[in-house]
């Protein structure tokens, strides 16, 4: 169960790091000292991890229930409140029974998980016509959300009442805020005064935003991609997740971090069981090394 243990706290970790901050400035004392140590992930290796338990029975609700359990509607687009009120709801339904969950293309769930999992709901806080404080008030938001529950399937999972399925797209969903909070931040930097006292402060408040974000990264890759018996389509579905996120995620990292991402990226690739998947990494590969080639601005401030 070491790769669901990891999903929770690879969760949790980045969420951590990303609600210390928001575009105004944080006072010095709500700061980590310069000289804090960074707690470290749970060390990890590259070896398979245990079989999955993916045929599970389908225990979950059907729409119009978790509707009136007080569920948002499904039919449109979610704000990072609707996100928060599905959180509050799923994690009442956890406690009575996470088999309940809603499940990734099931017959009964399935609209509501593909609502929770859905990158349109986060075209609100990509649109440029509102205030940047209040978009990255709402990515916060939504962020603690979604983290909410991704740890909700994260447990279901331990306790084998959730499947690869679910949080291989929690995941995504993870990176895909990630890549948000990351463009939101590179719009924030140019719209501060460096005359300002508080603009140290500042920066390295946004900073914040991906603390931690390279060790997550390669638990999530490590995990996720190398445990036994993982269905090829959702193994394919998880490269093409990182394929959309990681080229833009690494520019954020520091040297090493960066470099460490894509010799872990490379190892794994050369594993016997991905013989078949080749072709996917393989471009991968080439966009992260591109990436990790174009000059980084403030490299000597990471």
């Amino acid at each position: 169960m070491l790769w669901r243990t990891w999903i929770v706290l690879g969760l949790f970790s980045f969420a951590v790091g990303c609600e210390q901050t928001s575009s105004t400035a944080p006072s010095k004392k709500e700061l980590p000292s310069s000289d804090a140590k960074q707690k470290s992930g749970p060390s990890r290796d590259d070896r398979p991890q245990e079989t999955l338990t993916e045929d599970l029975e389908d225990r979950s609700l059907t729409t119009d229930q978790y509707v009136k359990l007080g569920f948002p509607k499904c039919d449109r687009p979610w704000s990072s409140a609707d996100m928060s009120r599905a959180a509050k709801v799923l994690t009442e339904i956890a406690k009575r029974d996470p088999r309940e969950l809603p499940r990734y293309e099931s017959a009964k769930s399935g609209e509501v998980f593909a609502r929770i999992t859905s990158d349109e709901n986060l075209d609100s806080i990509r649109k440029k016509s509102w205030p940047i404080s209040v978009r990255t008030g709402f990515a916060l938001q939504y962020l603690h959300a979604a983290t909410s529950i991704g740890k909700l399937y994260g447990a279901a999972a331990i306790e084998q009442k959730a499947a690869s399925d679910e949080t291989t797209e929690i995941l995504g969903l993870t990176l895909r805020i990630a890549v948000v909070l990351k463009d939101l931040s590179d719009e924030v930097l140019p719209t501060l005064d460096q005359n300002d006292p508080t603009y140290a402060v500042r920066v390295k408040g946004l900073k914040q935003m991906t603390a931690g974000l390279g060790p997550v990264l390669q638990g999530l890759m490590t995990q996720a991609l190398t445990t036994k018996k993982l269905k090829p389509e959702t193994r394919i579905r998880m490269l093409e997740y990182l394929d959309k996120t990681l080229p833009t995620l690494v520019k954020v990292l520091p040297t090493k971090a960066r470099e460490d991402v894509r010799a872990k990226l490379k190892t794994l690739s050369e594993r016997p069981e991905f013989a078949e998947h080749q072709q996917d990494f393989r471009p991968l590969l080439e966009k992260i090394s591109q990436s990790l080639e174009e000059p980084t601005p403030n490299e000597s401030d990471r």
